[in-house]
This record gives structure tokens, sequence and C-alpha cells, in this order.
């Protein structure tokens, strides 16, 4: 319901009507009358109290607050916002032969785009067969291979630090004898701060699901666990595919990645706490099906080949790795995903569209989930 306000013009007519009603005389008002005077005073008051209103009722509905105002609201039901997210990802550092002498490149050392930009720090990562936990380095052994892939991690938080393929190509401090360096995926899970309407539209999710054991409920408590993953929730089956009343499956998938077993483990207790009593459940990860994908496009006279490729590559990379668990790979959708990679592109050449070899439709079994990474999307050119 829309508050009644009003005017400073309507209080002060207000005001000399009261007046004259209460007096039973009607005052004729000129610049610098007292009357005036009290009458604009007192409007004034009035406008200020109904501003300290309208903002009382803007601040206490959720709908229409904004900013800090959301988060003190939400706060309230100890939901927070998400912050943003720092980009991470993997870059490879490499030298023309094979080096005499061991090259240790330390925790921290500064990678970035040309003219420096953006830029990203090598981090720790016990996954990678080059970190040396003792020297809190990454080392190219001597006599060995030329390259060694670094885990790293942009300096500031969000989506305007993501790059693509190719972007991170300077070092910003010593390069520790590397002669290059490059990032042969895009690095594009920098996330900014939570907007208002995200933030609010998922207060409505974690608001919904406080029933325990229901279907809103269990997502809320996936999703709060690791907010970038999608989730199917199979209800009375089993991750055997088997129906069995009273048991529910929880499908977690991490677009572009393999969910690990600790992910699982968090996932699953996160599960455990609105699981409702005797009901049993499983939280399982999709199996990742990373099918080939060709396809061949035509491009306007003069155009950078290389820049068409990538860009076309990053598209369908990214629509494939949007796909919930269990979707259908469409041969169309991989055509208009590439006619609106880049106005340079006149048309995709159907014939060339193809998913391991066959210019059909990809499905994936029930638990699998279609991924692509840059060494499974080859794009091409044709002459239109």
């Amino acid at each position: 319901m829309a508050l009644n306000t009003q005017s400073l013009q309507q209080f002060i007519t207000q005001f000399i009507a009261s007046f004259a009603q209460s007096t039973g005389v009607t005052p004729v008002l000129g610049v610098g009358d007292p009357i005036e005077g009290l009458a604009a005073a007192t409007a004034a008051n009035a406008m200020f109290l109904q501003y300290q209103a309208q903002q009382t009722v803007f601040f206490a509905r959720l709908q229409t607050c904004v900013g800090p105002d959301v988060d003190s609201f939400c706060m309230q039901f100890n939901f927070a916002r998400e912050g943003a997210q720092f980009a991470s990802g993997q870059v490879t550092l490499a030298v023309p032969l094979p080096v005499v002498t061991q090259l240790v490149i330390p925790i921290g050392t500064i990678i970035q785009t040309t003219g420096s930009n953006i830029q990203y720090q090598l981090v720790a990562d016990t996954g990678q067969p080059a970190y040396n936990v003792g020297l809190q380095a990454y080392v190219l052994a001597s006599g060995g291979p030329t390259t060694i892939v670094v885990s790293v991690q942009a300096l500031v938080p969000g989506s305007a630090n993501n790059v693509q393929i190719g972007q991170l190509v300077a070092f910003g401090s010593s390069s520790y004898g590397f002669t290059s360096v490059t990032n042969l995926a895009p690095i594009v899970n920098g996330a900014n701060f939570q907007s208002d309407d995200a933030y609010k539209a998922a207060f409505e999710t974690y608001i919904q699901s406080l029933s325990k054991g229901t279907y809103l409920a269990i997502l809320s408590a996936c999703q709060q666990a690791f907010p970038d993953f999608t989730y199917t929730i199979l209800n009375c089956i089993t991750p055997s595919l088997v129906n069995v009343g009273g048991w529910f499956t929880v499908i977690a998938n991490n677009p572009g990645e393999t969910v690990t077993s600790p992910q699982l483990a968090t996932l699953f207790a996160a599960v455990q706490t609105v699981r409702g009593y005797t009901i049993q459940s499983s939280v399982i990860a999709a199996i990742p099906v990373r099918p080939n994908i060709n396809l061949n496009v035509a491009v306007l006279p003069n155009t950078v080949l290389s820049t068409v490729e990538a860009a076309v590559q990053t598209a369908i990379i990214g629509y494939v790795n949007s796909l919930p668990t269990g979707a259908v790979l469409y041969l169309s959708n991989l055509v208009a995903v590439a006619e609106a990679a880049s106005t340079l592109i006149t048309s995709v050449e159907w014939s060339s569209v193809t998913v391991n070899g066959q210019p059909k439709d990809f499905a994936p079994a029930t638990l699998g989930v279609v991924q692509a990474n840059v060494n499974t999307v080859l794009v091409g050119v044709y002459a239109g």
C-alpha cells in the first residue's frame, strides 16, 4: 500500500485552512506576514517527519531497501551476502631449452597482462607436481622438461580480473630464469560482490527452505556450501538409480571442473543439517563427459582468424559448461552460440558441426554432465 504523502504547498494550505477554521478569520497573507512564516515553518517540519516515515517504510521492507540496508535486514536472520571472488587458475611457465641448474620461482611472484592492467600472483598448490612445500615455490628441474604448470590467483577480486586465453603473458616482477608465461585456458571464475537483487533472491530461497527436509531446504544448504555449483536432486532414487522410498540423491556439478572428495564431504555435511529424520540421502558428483566438439565458421575479409577462433571457442566452452547434469548438448545451440560470439562471423558451416565426430545431438547418461575445455573444442575457418 502506497503512503499518502503531501507536498510543502499542500501542508501550508492545510495550515492556513485549519487556522481559519479555528479562529473564524481567514487571513490575507503578504510577504513577511508572521502567520505565513509560522505556516511555512510548520509545513517544513511536517515535510521532514513525512520523509522520516517514508524512509522507515523503505528501509523496513527488503523489497525496497538497497545496499547496506539489505545486509542489515538479512543479517537479522544470520544470512550473509556473498563476497567478491578472486579469479584463479593455471599458467604455464617455460624456457626454450632444458636448464642446467633448477629454476625456483617463489609464491607471490607477479604474472600480468600486457600493460599490467590485470595482475595475478603465484599461490601454493600441493596438487601441482612442480610445487615444493619446503621451498614454498615452484621448481623446474635441471635437465628435465622445459615447462611447468603453476597455480595463480588475481590480486583483486571480481569479474573484471577474469582473463581469456593468452592474456597473462608477462612477469610483473623477476621471472627467476623463465623466459615466457601464458594461460592456456580462460580464467573466468572471478565474481563480483553479490548484487542486491541476487542477495534478495537467495534470501527468499533461504527463508522458504527453513522447513527442514524440503526440496528448497536441501538446495539452499548445498548452495550455501558451494554457490557456484549446480545441483540436481533425485527423489526416491539411490546413486545406483534404484527406486527406493525415503531416499534422495544430490548430484553436484562444478561447471567445467571435477567435484573433489573434500567438496563432496562438505556438501554431505550440509545436507545432513536439513535431512528429515529417518530419511536416507546420498551426495555424489556428476560424471564429467568431455566430447570433442568441432565446427567451422566463415568470417569477414581481413579478419584476424585467431581472434575469432578464440572468441568462438570461449563462447562454446562457457555454454557447454553451463549445462546442468543430464542435459542434452544440441547442435543447433552450438551453431547459435558460435554465430553470436563475434560480429565478424558471417556463417557457421552446418556440415562441420560434430560432437565426437558425429553430426548429431549428444546426450550424456543420467549422472553425466557435458563439459568442455580448450582441448575439446576445435574451431576452424571455411570460405563461406
